[in-house]
C-alpha cells in the first residue's frame, strides 16, 4: 500500500482510499471485513487450515475468559493465593514483514499493536537494516529449533522480460533505420526471419506487449552511441544486429519459462487445497467394518 510506482487495482485503490484517515485497529478490523482480500488470502488455504484457525481462536477466547474468572474470586481471607509458575512466552508462528515507506525501514509484526520504525534508509539497498534483524530473530531462536522462511515480495518478472523484449526490439528498429542505405548491411539481414514482428498483434500480445510499447521504448545510451558512430561498417553493424536478436530471443525464452513457472505454482497451489481428509476418513472407516484395523492393532 505504501510502495511508490505500484498499480494496485481498483479493489486495493478502493479499499486504501476508504481505510487511510482510519486508526490501525479499525484499519485491521476493515482489512478482515474486505471481501475481495479476504477471498483471495483464503483461496490459499485447506478446510484443515480454516479449522485450525477456528480452534485456536476458540482456545484464545476460552483462556481470556478463564483469565476474567480468575481475577473475579476473590482468595478466602487470612490464605494467600497459590502462586502460579509462569510460563515462558513462545513466538507464534507467523508472517513479519520489512518495507520500506517514507525514508525508514519498518517491521509488521501482527503480534504487535503497531509498526515498528527502525533506522532511516541512507542507500538505495534498504536490505542492509533489515537483514541484522532478520538475522537476530532467529538467532534468538536458534536453541528452539525453529524453521524459518524468508521471502521477498517484488515485481512479477514477466514485466521485466516484457521490457527487455520492447527494450531490444526498438534497438533492432534504430539500427536497421540508421542502416537503411546501407546495401551490403540489408543483404545481410534480408535472409534472417524477424525474431518478433511487430505488426502481428498476437505475436506481441503473448508478451504482453502493444506496438506502442515497442515504440515508446527507451533505446539504451550504448546502443545509440554505436549507432551514430560515422562510417559504421556493415559489418559492425552487422554483428550488432546479432547480439540485439540473441537479445530478444534470450527475453522471450525468459519470458516463457516464467509463464510455465507460474502454472506449475499454480498447479501446486490446486492440489494443496484439495482436502482429502473426508475421503481418508471414509477409507478408515470401512477398513474398522471389515475388521481390518483390528486384525492390524493385533498383529502389532
Amino acid at each position: 500500500m505504501n510502495a511508490e510506482g505500484i498499480d494496485l487495482g481498483d479493489n486495493l485503490r478502493g479499499f486504501k482510499e476508504s481505510t487511510q484517515a482510519l486508526s490501525t485497529p479499525l484499519r485491521g478490523h476493515q482489512l478482515s471485513r474486505n471481501a475481495f482480500i479476504r477471498t483471495i488470502h483464503n483461496s490459499f488455504t485447506r478446510r484443515m487450515d480454516h479449522l485450525n484457525a477456528d480452534l485456536c481462536l476458540e482456545n484464545e477466547a476460552s483462556d481470556a475468559r478463564s483469565k476474567k474468572a480468575r481475577k473475579r474470586a476473590t482468595p478466602k481471607k487470612g490464605r494467600k493465593p497459590p502462586k502460579r509458575k509462569r510460563v515462558r512466552p513462545e513466538y507464534g508462528f507467523h508472517f513479519i514483514a520489512y518495507v520500506p515507506a517514507g525514508g525508514y525501514v519498518w517491521e509488521l509484526d501482527g503480534l504487535k499493536n503497531k509498526p515498528h520504525r527502525l533506522d532511516p534508509v541512507s542507500s538505495s539497498d534498504w536490505t542492509t537494516i533489515a537483514r541484522p534483524q532478520i538475522e537476530g530473530r532467529m538467532l534468538q531462536y536458534e536453541e528452539s529449533q525453529l524453521s524459518f522462511n524468508l521471502l521477498a515480495l517484488c515485481q512479477s518478472p514477466l514485466a521485466t522480460y516484457s521490457q527487455a523484449i520492447a527494450v531490444a526490439i526498438a534497438s533492432l528498429r534504430h539500427l536497421h533505420t540508421q542502416m537503411q542505405n546501407c546495401s551490403t548491411f540489408i543483404e545481410l539481414i534480408a535472409a534472417e526471419p524477424k525474431p518478433l514482428d511487430i505488426d502481428d498483434d498476437s505475436q506481441l500480445s503473448e508478451f504482453n506487449l502493444s506496438k506502442l510499447d515497442i515504440v515508446d521504448a527507451e533505446i539504451p545510451e550504448k546502443i545509440q552511441e554505436k549507432v551514430s558512430q560515422t562510417g559504421l561498417e556493415a559489418s559492425d553493424a552487422y554483428a550488432l544486429h546479432q547480439e540485439l536478436v540473441i537479445d530478444v530471443k534470450v527475453a522471450m525464452g525468459e519470458f516463457r519459462a516464467e509463464l510455465k513457472a507460474i502454472a506449475d505454482d499454480e498447479q501446486r497451489v490446486k492440489g494443496r487445497k484439495r482436502d482429502y481428509g473426508p475421503a481418508l476418513h471414509a477409507w478408515m472407516k470401512k477398513l474398522a467394518e471389515k475388521g481390518v484395523l483390528e486384525d492390524v492393532i493385533n498383529a502389532a
